[in-house]
This record gives C-alpha cells, sequence and structure tokens, in this order.
C-alpha cells in the first residue's frame, strides 16, 4: 500500500502545470559594426510582458503528456539591451510604459510575439519584435524575426533521456528539454535580430543623431546659438536632424555641446558673439563670428 501511495503522489506531481523560464544565449557582436554610437537607449519592459507566459497543453516530453508554462520574456530585456550595447554607449532597462528618462535618445520595446512547441518532435519557433522609437515615443522602425530549433533526437537530450518515461524525474529532465528546445530557437531570432540592427545602426533607418527628449523639447535658446550653430556646421553637422545643448551660461560667455552623427560630441565655446570649438580637440579648431 505504501508503494502504491508513493507512486500515486508522483503521478499527481507529475501531472501539474510546469513552470520554464528560458535564458537565451548571448549573441556575438556582428561584423563590421560601428560600436559605441553616442547614444543613450532605453530598454522599456512592459510590467504585463513580464508576467506573460505562453502554455502549451498536452505535449509529449519524456514520455509524459503535460502542461507547460513557458517563462520566455524574463529574461528578454537583458538580451536585448546586450545587442544594443555592441552599438551604442549607454543602454538602460525601465519596467514601466513612460519615458522618464530625459537624457534618452532612443526607445526600444521588445516582446515575443508568438512561441510554438511542437507536441511530438518538441521543435520550437519563437517570434520576437522590438519597436524602436524616438525619445518622444514615435516610431521610427520595428525588427522582427522568427526562429526555430532542431527536432528532438538524441543528441539533443543524451542517450537514453528520450525514452525515459518515469513520471517524477521525467517532469524534471522535461522541462530542462523544453527550455532548451525554446533556447535554441530563441537564440536564433536574436541572433537575426542582432544582424538587423547592426545594418539599421550603421546604414538603415537609425543612422542619423536622435536627440534626447529634454533637447527635442527644447524651448530655450542662447544668446549667441545662432553663431555656434555656423560652427557646428563647419565641422560636417547637419543641423535639420543634429542639435547643440546649451551647458552653461554666464554674462557674455556660452558653451554648447554638439550631438552630430558620426562625430564625438564636442564643445562650442562663445564669448561675445565670437564661437569655436574647444582647442582641445585639435579637428574642431574652427572660429566663426
Amino acid at each position: 500500500m505504501r508503494s502504491l501511495g508513493l507512486l500515486t503522489m508522483i503521478l499527481l506531481l507529475s501531472a501539474c502545470a510546469q513552470t520554464v523560464r528560458v535564458t537565451p544565449t548571448l549573441p556575438a557582436g556582428s561584423d563590421g559594426v560601428t560600436q559605441g554610437i553616442e547614444t543613450k537607449v532605453l530598454i522599456q519592459v512592459p510590467p504585463d510582458a513580464v508576467q506573460k507566459h505562453h502554455v502549451e497543453s498536452g505535449l509529449v516530453v519524456l514520455g509524459l503528456i503535460n502542461d507547460w508554462k513557458i517563462d520566455a520574456h524574463s529574461n528578454l530585456p537583458d538580451a536585448v539591451g546586450k545587442l544594443f550595447e555592441q552599438h551604442y554607449d549607454t543602454v538602460t532597462l525601465v519596467k514601466s510604459h513612460h519615458n522618464d528618462c530625459s537624457d534618452c535618445s532612443l526607445i526600444v520595446r521588445p516582446r515575443i510575439t508568438e512561441v510554438d512547441v511542437s507536441k511530438v518532435a518538441m521543435q520550437s519557433l519563437v517570434t520576437l519584435e522590438l519597436s524602436i522609437h524616438d525619445a518622444r515615443g514615435k516610431l521610427i522602425t520595428t525588427l522582427t524575426s522568427t526562429g526555430s530549433s532542431p527536432f528532438l533526437s538524441a543528441t539533443r537530450v543524451g542517450a537514453g533521456v528520450a525514452g525515459y518515461f518515469i513520471p517524477f524525474f521525467g517532469n524534471m529532465l522535461g522541462s530542462k528539454v523544453v527550455a532548451g528546445t525554446v533556447e535554441r530557437a530563441m537564440d536564433e531570432a536574436l541572433t537575426d535580430i542582432g544582424n538587423q540592427l547592426a545594418h539599421e545602426a550603421n546604414s538603415g533607418q537609425l543612422a542619423r543623431t536622435w536627440l534626447p527628449l529634454d533637447l527635442a523639447r527644447k524651448q530655450k535658446y542662447g544668446q549667441y546659438e545662432y553663431t555656434a550653430e555656423r560652427v557646428a556646421r563647419s565641422h560636417g553637422c547637419d543641423m535639420r536632424t543634429d542639435g547643440l545643448r546649451l551647458t552653461e551660461k554666464k554674462y557674455f560667455k556660452e558653451s554648447y555641446q554638439a550631438y552630430c552623427w558620426g562625430k564625438p560630441r564636442f564643445t562650442i565655446n562663445c564669448e561675445y558673439g565670437r564661437c569655436s570649438a574647444d582647442e582641445k580637440n585639435s579637428a574642431f579648431a574652427a572660429t566663426d563670428n
């Protein structure tokens, strides 16, 4: 009777839905990437997406038919953040829909739109979506990719494991198999997203200066800002998309920080209407008045 009771308990435990947290492997950097772009990127994690689980019912794993709650969202923001760190100098994560980062220039909202696991072959399909917005929240572009994992085989889960059918241990091993197959699909999707991002950051829709919120909504201008803009243009800045930030104002002196695409940020100093780029950088030792 004791053996029968123990077996009954094991079967009941094995019938419970299993929550599986997926941890993707961060893809390596792409070739030909412009690294260290001086733009602060905000990764927004919607609170509802953090809690969202994809439920797969009736999966046949290691001889069991069970329900699996696949938590693929929890570790997604970190993985996406690492992708953007390959291109941009500053990346920060927040769990909010609101942009409370006044010095952030790009907003990224990652989400998983689909997780599908074959009930027998344990092949996974995972679709990722990254919507990228400017500091005001206007959509710039959306990157989408679907990754897939190989079919379940003894080489993937280990010799003899695919035929394992003991319920209690099967659940633990089954969780590992489910996590593994989804992770492989996520890795493939993230790698493709990374390649798309490399293109967009270098020569696509993101290849320009994106102004932070406090500069994009600028309402106050310096007395010598027009002259400072002339200096910035003389160094190749496009003032239709690039910008100046007034960082210091004292009597007849003003200092500006220039945000120009493809260039390090530099300072323009003005005094009595005469402006020049910071002479500490010989490349910007020009004057205008």
